[in-house]
């Protein structure tokens, strides 16, 4: 621009102009560098590049506006349109970097195009008016895109830290949770053990009550006996269900024929219940691959369910096979479930018993099998169309492509049916 401006222009001024420039550039990079040799860019630091910067572009932008005064009277029609050309450029450029943050500096540009403006207008050769037009239309434009590109920035990166802090919530909401779930697993086990040792020493002392001879007091200690038992059952169906709901459940899968699974459990039912219920076990071949003792637990939870609240008289415990899975089945001939209970039948605290019977529990039996049935990787039904009773489906994925299954004719047909 200086040597296109010095055939015309006043050399005393444009020699000013340029050294003023030049100083004022060279004050500028020194700054840059000074800022890149520190060996730790501290705040202060940043912010007292970030002022000098701003005073610079403030000037150069000052300088660059007087230079159309300085460079361009007495300009030739050719040497002008350069200059157009490159101030077109220049105002371009600057209004789509500046930002915010540099709010007088983003506005200084606005100087160069009026200063740009005003000599087209005052000194119009050629029917410059035009090029001013288009030039103030250019600079208005520039910085009207600049202001859409920056709210859409801003609008960006508000998103972006709403994202970051919504990020950290969940991160610290899953600490707590994980933090209330340990608590609570240590609170189970402390109140398992605590609960545990008082209800296991008080029924020994009922068993040795049951030894002695006078009849009255072996009736007292028996009731007394299967009152502790029925607490012990309630409190460890509770427990259960606790486990099961916060994740702690965790089980070691075996692979085992169905009777070798279920016919300890059948057998100690028929044990510890004499002249109760009539429980038949239909043996079977069916291969399985399963956690025992969450496999008892669920058909356990599901022949109490026959024995305590169904009343019934005979329970059936069998399998079929089809398409693949393994359909273990307990089926009873008691009351059956009444319709208004199938709907939430799975759903913990339903019970199915008033809350005043002596056999009403906490209402967990059910949902606790349910939840193990899914842990165990299957699924847990009820069938509403049996005849008589109630008849649950517990469907297991069958460990063996082929193996062959030996179900009795009476299970099979009571399935059936």
């Amino acid at each position: 621009m200086i040597y296109l401006a010095a055939p015309h222009a006043n050399s005393i001024v444009l020699g000013i102009w340029a050294a003023s420039f030049a100083l004022i550039c060279v004050r500028w990079i020194r700054e840059l560098l000074e800022e890149r040799a520190l060996p730790q860019v501290l705040d202060q630091h940043v912010l007292r590049f970030w002022s000098r910067s701003v005073f610079g572009a403030v000037v150069i932008n000052i300088w660059i506006a007087g230079a159309v005064w300085v460079m361009l009277p007495g300009a030739p029609v050719e040497t002008v349109d350069i200059f157009v050309a490159l101030y077109g450029w220049y105002i371009l450029t600057f209004a789509l970097v500046a930002n915010e943050a540099v709010e007088s500096v983003r506005w200084t540009i606005l100087l160069v195009v009026a200063s740009l403006v005003g000599f087209l207008l005052l000194d119009p050769p050629h029917g410059e008016r035009i090029i001013a037009l288009v030039i103030a239309v250019m600079g208005l434009s520039a910085m009207a895109l600049q202001q859409l590109i920056r709210r859409a920035t801003v609008r960006a990166t508000e998103s972006q830290l709403k994202a970051e802090a919504a990020q950290a919530e969940l991160a610290l909401a899953l600490e707590q949770v994980s933090a209330q779930r340990d608590a609570r697993a240590r609170f189970m086990a402390s109140v398992s053990h605590d609960l545990q040792q008082p209800l296991q020493a008080a029924q020994m002392m009922f068993e040795l009550a049951c030894r002695e001879n006078s009849e009255s007091a072996a009736r007292i200690a028996q009731s007394g006996r299967a009152a502790f038992i029925s607490v012990g059952s309630l409190l460890e169906q509770m427990l259960d269900f606790m486990r099961l709901s916060s994740g702690l459940e965790t089980g070691t899968r075996q692979r085992q024929t169905v009777s070798a699974a279920l016919a300890l459990l059948v057998e100690q039912y028929r044990i510890a219940r004499p002249g109760g219920p009539e429980i038949r076990f239909v043996p079977s071949t069916a291969v399985i691959e399963i956690d025992p003792l969450q496999l008892h637990r669920t058909v356990g939870n599901l022949i109490e369910n026959a024995i305590h609240h169904a009343r019934a008289n005979r329970v059936l415990v069998g399998v079929t096979r089809r398409s693949g899975k393994v359909h273990l089945w307990v089926i009873d001939d008691g009351v059956g479930i009444p319709a208004e209970l199938r709907p939430t039948l799975f759903d913990p605290y339903v019970r199915g018993a008033p809350a005043s019977s002596a056999r009403a529990g906490f209402g967990l039996g059910l949902a606790s099998a349910n939840v193990l049935a899914e842990a165990m990787g299957g699924v847990l039904k009820l069938i509403p169309d049996a005849n008589r009773g109630a008849a649950f489906c517990l469907e297991l994925p069958s460990a063996s492509g082929s193996a062959a299954m030996a179900i009795g004719e009476e299970a099979d047909q009571c399935c059936t049916a």
